[in-house]
């Protein structure tokens, strides 16, 4: 790499934002690394450790009850994740929800809570609510102005459904959730919401084919978990899915 330092040509994208905050119980007493590193996004997911810590972030945690009435402020537990949203936002980072589950790693034994819902489109009102509280003060909440919100983690972790530690169901049925709540929340959100897809780097060009039928994806995060001998590699995968046919609106890539 060739840097010269005689050449400006604007400003460089902030590229350092990371997953999570270092979260120790329900203490920030560590945050203020976040902020003095200047960290522009903390991504919220796998937040508070094995099933969100059982109080953070994840549908579950939030909305205990599915059966429950989803216009009830009475129906969800939000006292743990305002805690935490807002011990982050006092280090000036900015939220990216993950709207989902966390993974569960010992899903062979017993699953709880990473099953497609019972009913796409309370789910996606469910989403909406959580939206409300922490962008427009909704049940007491908060404006906070979020505008990256994820729709689930890697459906795609494990082809098999009975290893898949992330969604315990088929591919097609996290599309259909997908193209339920995607333009529920961006029709109702239109000011703030990227409508955010996540899924294994190897698999992206399945994304790509399906892109094609739903044409509602605005943002794609492709994590790179693996080892990357060339870095090459990894900017070859982008290119691949930006020339592919699928791609030629605008996406925004993180």
């Amino acid at each position: 790499m060739h840097v010269n330092f005689k050449k400006t040509i604007g400003k460089i994208k902030p590229m350092h934002a990371v997953n999570n905050v270092p979260l120790i119980g329900a203490t920030d007493k560590l945050f203020h690394y976040v902020g003095e590193a200047g960290i522009p996004f903390s991504r919220l997911h796998d937040t508070g450790g094995a099933y969100g810590g059982g109080r953070f972030v994840d549908i579950a945690n939030i909305f205990r009850n599915f059966d429950a009435d989803e216009n009830d402020p009475a129906s969800y537990d939000f006292a743990f994740t305002d805690w935490l949203l807002n011990a982050i936002d006092a280090q000036k980072t900015k939220v990216f929800y993950r709207l989902g589950a966390t993974i569960e790693n010992e899903q062979n034994i017993k699953t709880y809570y990473i099953y497609p819902p019972k009913d796409n489109m309370k789910w996606a009102k469910i989403c909406e609510k959580i939206i409300a509280h922490y962008n427009e003060g909704w049940a007491n909440g908060y404006r906070l102005g979020i505008e990256y919100w994820e729709i689930w983690n890697e459906p795609d972790n494990y082809p098999n459904i009975r290893d898949n530690c992330m969604w315990k169901g088929t591919f097609e049925q996290y599309l259909e959730l997908y193209k339920v709540t995607a333009p529920y929340l961006k029709e109702r959100f239109e000011q703030y919401f990227t409508k955010q897809l996540t899924i294994k780097e190897k698999n992206e060009m399945i994304i790509a084919d399906s892109y094609k039928e739903y044409k509602t994806l605005e943002a794609l995060e492709i994590p790179i978990q693996s080892q990357i001998d060339n870095p090459h590699q990894f900017f070859n995968q982008f290119e691949r899915l930006k020339c592919n046919e699928a791609y030629q609106e605008k996406i925004e890539w993180s």
